[in-house]
């Protein structure tokens, strides 16, 4: 029945290589396909010190890298300060002129808005008498 449906039975090609000693298909594919993996592990083998020497160098680079954008940003961060520094004591020395200038522009506005509604005040109270 096993022949009938094509799956190899006692008169199969299995039973075939088991009788001449070469183990059953199953056994033939395991063999088959573990030879590539020692193959493959043995490669890994030989390059992994290749590829942890290539690691520490790349290690090593990045770590050079990584020093030098770290200075960089620190001289970039003190020459921020020094420049933040000279900005706040130039402010600081306008600081009064605003104020003086400031004050004088309120001062003005104040007195002529107050002559003005002064003079207005009594331009209506002159009006208001005469009628």
């Amino acid at each position: 029945r096993a022949a009938v449906y094509g799956r190899g039975g006692a008169a199969g090609p299995g039973y075939r290589a088991h009788e001449q000693g070469e183990g059953r298909p199953e056994e033939q594919d395991e063999a088959g396909r573990e030879a590539p993996r020692y193959y493959t592990r043995a490669q890994r083998l030989v390059e992994i010190p290749l590829l942890k020497s290539e690691w520490e160098k790349t290690q090593e680079e990045d770590k050079i890298w990584w020093e030098k954008k770290e200075a960089d940003r620190i001289e970039m961060a003190i020459k921020k300060r020094e420049y933040d520094i000279s900005t706040r004591r130039r402010l600081l020395r306008m600081r009064e002129d605003k104020d003086t200038f400031v004050n004088n522009i309120i001062s003005t506005k104040g007195a002529k808005s107050t002559k003005e509604e002064v003079s207005r005040f009594e331009e209506e109270l002159k009006r208001v008498k005469e009628e």
